[in-house]
């Protein structure tokens, strides 16, 4: 399975596995995104992926120093509660902004 990231709705939705072997190319499809991306702040929507392993912390934190090199801001949504409890756990928290329901 292939993750991609599609624009929809105003949001950057994520499709597809999120793991150790994904992360470096789903990394630079998002900065691509970032780069094109008009708003200000951008919402990458974890709904539709399938994130098994903790890979999404080091995609967070790449994604978040790139955009804020770009003058953007990152909010992330619909996380599963696992890796919400993870960023908790490290303090990155405090850091990433997650989108509540």
């Amino acid at each position: 399975m292939t993750t991609i990231i599609e624009q929809k709705d105003g949001r950057l939705l994520l499709n597809g596995k999120l793991n150790f072997a994904t992360v470096v190319p789903v990394r630079e499809l998002g900065m691509s995104f970032i780069d094109g991306f008009l708003q200000s702040t951008i919402v990458f929507d974890f709904s539709e992926a399938v994130i098994s392993d903790n890979a999404a912390l080091a995609l967070f934190t790449a994604w978040l120093r790139y955009a804020a090199s770009k003058g953007k801001k990152i909010r992330f949504a619909n996380i599963p509660q696992q890796l919400q409890d993870m960023l908790e756990l490290t303090g990155l928290n405090a850091i990433i902004q997650i989108e509540k329901k």
